[in-house]
Parts: structure tokens; C-alpha cells; sequence
């Protein structure tokens, strides 16, 4: 019998589970269990990875594999042997309906890995990798069309007023395609100094203007998103929707939001902050559930002298 270490005071007692290598007469050995936090559900869960390679997952309270239902969403891998033995059924010429009782799964499943090809893990990511690029296609064509809308309606727009109109769709445009977008601007106005400090100039207080809207509402930003997001300069000036490439012709804009950028430490003590008045306004504070609620592996040490001293402090009750 596997055991879950001890964690709120309840104890997890996991039965071996048979897994479905289980026909080629080997023992399951559980070698490595990982204790997590799910966010999701908010409860500790258990990682059981079995010496074959099989890994599947129980939740706090759970004590017996066979009693859940739909345990296949549970598994998270199969492992090497599993797929090999398959592999070996296949190549003997044995029925889809047989392997499939041999291996515990569907006739569907069983024909659908033998015309991947048994290169599951392989094909899996390249089929992510070509719907992840077909995605960004469509999106590149719709942002072009987009933007080829707004030429239209503005025919004497300058570069700078039309990348106003739209300034995310035009940064994802010089990120995706800038040949395709120069080839469907109006002339630099590049050379007429005078005009374009000007023109940089009124742009860089409607971004400064800009900046400290979304700055003052960034707590309401990140409620919004149900959790803390780190304030990085890509974070920033894509929110704002302003180039980064293109800072040094808004000095007072890049100087506020350079103000506003956080470091590695300061949003750890955040993320800290928060996870405590979640979770811990009324329980002993221990370091080692805060990482794992918090998701944090490392701490830095501004952080962690952050943490240490509100322990001290905090844990004098209990």
C-alpha cells in the first residue's frame, strides 16, 4: 500500500493500483510520488508514477483507484513499456478487438493509435505545433484584411495617426509580417524633422496618458484575471499597446512605465502577500504549503526575508 504524506491533517491511503501493463505478469512498483497543489479544485493531489512509466493522479480523500469513476481522465502517461508491448501486439497481427481487451482500452482507440503510426508522444506535438501555426495564419489573414479595412476608410491617414486607429493590430502586424506592412503604409514622413518631433511628442503624452490609466486600474486588472500578474515589460507595453521598439521616440512615457516594472522578488512578495490572506488568516503559516499554493519553487531572497519575518510574526499564536 502506498501512503500520501500526512497534509492538513488527514492522512492519504492509496491501494496499488494494477496498471495495464499489468498483463505482461510484471509487479507494479510504485517509485516516485509528487504532492502537488490543483488550483482548480483547491485540494492536494498526489502524482504515482509507476516504474514502467504508468502515472496517474488522485486528489486529497481518495483512497482506492478502482472506485473512480472515468479513472482514465486520471492517468496522465502510459509509459515506455506499455507503448512497446502495444507495439509488439500490433506487429503480430493480433485484432483491434482483442488488443483492446488485453490492453483495457476501446476498439477506437486501439485503430487510432495504430494509424498514428505508435509515434504517439511525437505526433501529438507535431500536430499541436501545425494547429498552433494554421491558428496563427488565419489570424495573420484576418489582421491584414482587418488593417487593409482601415486603409480604406482612412486614405490620408499618416503612419502615425493610423497606427493609432488600431495599436495592438498593428504591433501583431510588425511582429507577423512587418515586409507586408511596410509595403501597405503611406510614405515615411522621415526627413521632416520638425513634424515628426511633433507628432512623437503629442503620440508620447497620449501614451503617457494611457499608461497611467491602466497602471491605476492595474489591481482591477488583475481581479479581473484571478490572479497576480507580474508587471515585465512586454506585460506592460503590450497592455498599452505601444511598440518597445519604439520607446526611445516616447522618453516620457518609457521613463513612467520603466517606474512601474517589477522585479522577480517584488512579485514573489505579492504572490505571498496574497496567498496568505487566502488562505492562512486563521492557520499556522508554513513555508512549504505557500510554495505550493503559490506555484513558486525558488524564492529569492528578498522574498524570502519577506516571509520569514511575517512567520515570526503570524505564528506567535499558534
Amino acid at each position: 500500500m502506498a501512503q500520501l504524506s500526512a497534509i492538513g491533517g488527514s492522512k492519504l491511503r492509496i491501494h496499488w493500483l494494477k496498471v495495464p501493463h499489468c498483463w505482461l505478469k510484471r509487479s507494479a512498483v510504485l517509485t516516485n510520488t509528487t504532492i502537488t497543489h490543483n488550483t482548480n479544485r483547491d485540494v492536494f493531489q498526489g502524482l504515482f508514477t509507476c516504474s514502467c512509466g504508468f502515472a496517474y493522479v488522485l486528489y486529497d480523500g481518495e483512497k482506492n483507484p478502482y472506485e473512480i469513476k472515468a479513472f482514465h481522465h486520471r492517468v496522465k502517461a502510459k509509459g515506455k513499456e506499455w507503448e512497446r508491448e502495444f507495439d509488439i501486439l500490433v506487429s503480430k497481427g493480433m485484432s483491434v478487438k482483442d488488443i483492446a481487451k488485453i490492453t483495457n482500452i476501446s476498439n477506437g482507440t486501439v485503430l487510432r493509435r495504430i494509424r498514428e503510426g505508435h509515434n504517439y508522444v511525437e505526433i501529438g506535438k507535431m500536430k499541436k505545433k501545425q494547429e498552433l501555426k494554421e491558428k496563427i495564419r488565419i489570424q495573420e489573414n484576418a489582421d491584414k484584411e482587418e488593417w487593409l479595412k482601415i486603409l480604406d476608410k482612412f486614405p490620408n491617414y499618416s503612419r502615425s495617426e493610423l497606427h493609432d486607429k488600431n495599436q495592438s493590430l498593428y504591433a501583431r502586424l510588425a511582429r507577423y509580417d512587418n515586409k507586408w506592412l511596410e509595403l501597405n503604409l503611406p510614405n515615411s514622413q522621415r526627413g521632416k524633422s520638425k513634424t515628426s518631433e511633433k507628432i512623437n511628442h503629442e503620440r508620447d503624452l497620449n501614451l503617457l496618458k494611457k499608461a497611467k490609466s491602466i497602471l491605476n486600474d492595474w489591481s482591477l486588472y488583475e481581479k479581473q484575471a484571478g490572479k497576480i500578474i507580474k508587471r515585465t515589460q512586454f506585460t506592460l507595453y503590450t497592455r498599452i499597446g505601444m511598440d518597445m521598439r519604439l520607446k526611445e521616440k516616447y522618453p516620457i512615457s518609457a521613463k513612467y512605465i520603466s517606474s512601474f516594472i517589477e522585479s522577480k522578488g517584488d512579485y514573489q512578495i505579492r504572490l505571498i502577500d496574497q496567498c496568505i490572506e487566502n488562505h492562512f488568516k486563521d492557520d499556522e503559516i508554513k513555508k512549504y504549503k505557500i510554495l505550493a499554493i503559490s506555484g513558486l519553487r525558488k524564492l529569492e531572497p528578498k522574498a524570502e526575508k519577506h516571509l520569514e519575518e511575517i512567520m515570526q510574526v503570524s505564528n506567535k499564536k499558534f
